[in-house]
């Protein structure tokens, strides 16, 4: 059994920054050790954040595999969407990366199973193409997608991020759009998606923390009658990244963001609501040298700054996802709400590209009494 996941104090105004990793400070003594590769947080202490008592990865990983050469997801499987349960199985929408050298023609793929941590997961292919029309908000990448499922009416809403150009998925400028499919709609089939909002992003750059990159990879959670859209910013590969969100009373919006972000040093979060209540973030760390999965807390979803904790599988990483471990995705088990599915790209250098060459693990929390 793993030890529970530390707190900490994450100081995160902009004199907190040091050769772009943050400081940690609690009452004024600093608990982090920085490095170029990262930041390394010391135990510390034991306040238990999370319920987390142990973190365990599928004996079978990885699970979801790159296609067959010349695919559309030949190069790299990656950003997994949080599985839903549906229609007696498991489901996740997936990136799919046609080469990793830009441009990188990213767009989305499906799979399902019926024993999501074991596998297998069958894996049905492109299921959202990007745009053929050029100049389109979706003409270059569909890809880094969240999902919605109603399972009273057999909706799926189907959150991605969209580019104009297919070389500037780490450049941007990034916007997040919006798909429907209606009820009984056959998931396999591209023309089951059905874009909303006359085919226009539902949410874009406006606010002056947000970086040049754009918004991209939406997390969507409903607490209350609210929905909540988690999404990451930054100014591109090797800039810092930061978590903001947008709340809206309906799925289609209007989406209004939230005036500050909530923390910095992750990317791409996903976010669940713990059995006692509280928030759980995960993500990737904001250096890929820094082993394992970012995590913040919080006690409220509307919490102003989310805290810091120890990385998971900091010191599980395995031989097929050796040099990342990243765009996790996480939703309680719907048999079992003392657990979590966490399902996650995994990578080895590859053509001097670090970890971007991925497939999808899986992995299984499970919660106790605080």
């Amino acid at each position: 059994m793993s030890s529970p996941i530390l707190r900490y104090h994450d100081n995160t105004s902009p004199a907190a920054v040091v050769m772009n990793q943050h400081e940690f400070i609690d009452n004024g003594v600093l608990l982090s050790d920085l490095d170029a590769a990262g930041f390394r947080i010391k135990n510390i202490g034991a306040e238990p954040a999370s319920q987390i008592v142990s973190a365990v990865k599928s004996p079978n990983n990885p699970l979801i595999l790159r296609g067959a050469p010349a695919s559309f997801s030949n190069a790299s499987v990656r950003d997994p969407s949080k599985a839903w349960y549906a229609r007696g199985k498991y489901w996740c929408h997936y990136s799919g990366w046609v080469q990793i050298t830009a441009p990188f023609y990213l767009t989305l793929g499906l799979a399902s199973a019926d024993d999501p941590f074991n596998g297998p997961w069958t894996d049905h292919g492109q299921v959202m193409p990007y745009n053929a029309t050029p100049g389109q908000p979706d003409s270059g990448l569909v890809a880094s997608t969240d999902v919605y499922y109603d399972d009273a009416t057999d909706e799926l809403w189907t959150f991605t991020t969209w580019a104009v150009d297919p070389a500037t998925a780490y450049t941007g400028p990034l916007t997040i759009g919006l798909y429907k499919c209606a009820a009984g709609a056959d998931w396999t089939n591209t023309a089951s998606y059905v874009k909303q909002n006359g085919g226009n992003p539902i949410l874009v750059t406006s606010l002056p923390w947000e970086g040049a990159q754009g918004v991209y990879a939406p997390s969507i959670i409903k607490v209350g009658p609210t929905f909540y859209m988690f999404y990451s910013t930054s100014n591109g590969a090797g800039a810092d990244y930061f978590v903001g969100y947008a709340t809206a009373s309906s799925l289609t919006g209007t989406w209004t963001k939230n005036p500050t972000y909530v923390t910095s040093h992750l990317e791409e979060p996903n976010i669940v609501q713990m059995p006692n209540g509280r928030f759980l973030m995960v993500g990737d760390p904001f250096s890929m040298n820094v082993p394992g999965l970012a995590v913040r807390t919080a006690d409220n979803i509307t919490d102003p700054e989310w805290t810091v904790e120890e990385n998971l599988f900091a010191a599980d990483q395995g031989e097929w996802d050796a040099d990342t471990m990243g765009s996790a995705s996480i939703v309680l088990m719907p048999d079992d709400p003392n657990k979590a599915l966490v399902l996650y790209g995994g990578g080895t250098v590859v053509n001097g590209a670090n970890g971007e060459a991925r497939d999808i693990g899986a992995a299984l929390l499970t919660f106790g009494n605080e």
